[in-house]
């Protein structure tokens, strides 16, 4: 493998390794914020069954 290829698989791995850490954050701070919602939800509405209604 010549040096475009080394250069071409670094990239690659990179760009995956950027695609993982991106998902796992946005998924984390997606989680983070229902949590907050289903909190803030419950302390308004006292029963999920209100989401419905709202």
């Amino acid at each position: 493998m010549g040096r475009s290829g080394l250069t071409l698989l670094l990239t690659a791995i990179l760009a995956i390794a950027l695609g993982v850490v991106g998902t796992i954050t946005l998924a984390s701070s997606v989680v983070a914020t229902s949590a907050d919602a289903a909190k803030a939800g419950s302390l308004d509405l006292g029963k999920p069954e209100g989401y419905g209604s709202r």
